[in-house]
């Protein structure tokens, strides 16, 4: 469904930044807009090196409206 879609590979041409750093957090469905509001006022050192994945439009225009109410940008 995605329009002008590009393939974007992470192998050896493309070598990933050595301060890159993921992690995965098994949580509740209930509780994931505080525990992201949560890792990003506490946990995370940079808040602005983050990236977030959600699955619609939808979903991201929320989490910018909850992030913001929370003076997170």
């Amino acid at each position: 469904g995605l329009h002008d879609a590009e393939m974007v590979r992470l192998d050896t041409d493309n070598k990933l930044s050595p301060t890159l750093c993921n992690s995965f957090f098994l949580i509740r469905q209930e509780e994931k807009i505080g525990g992201l509001v949560y890792l990003l006022r506490e946990i995370i050192p940079n808040p602005q090196g983050v990236l977030v994945f959600v699955a619609t439009r939808h979903h991201a225009e929320f989490v910018v409206s909850i992030l913001k109410h929370n003076n997170l940008n």
